[in-house]
């Protein structure tokens, strides 16, 4: 068959795009600011702008939120 191609299962990437930004997410979380708001803060220090979904599954699976 030959050899299996890409990341296995399971591994995670080491870093992630917004790991330099989780105390301010937490921050902004934490005084009310809405997701969409902290998702434009994020998106403008940015180069690459990420969606709100990618805003929403590092709030649940790194931050633990909700």
């Amino acid at each position: 068959m030959g050899k299996i191609l890409g990341r296995p299962k399971g591994a995670k990437n080491k870093t992630r795009i917004l790991d330099p930004y989780k105390e301010e997410i937490i921050r902004l979380l934490g005084i009310g600011v809405s997701q969409s708001s902290v998702l434009k803060i994020i998106n403008a220090k940015l180069e690459k702008p990420i969606s709100m979904t990618a805003l929403r599954y590092f709030i649940m699976r790194e931050l633990d939120l909700f």
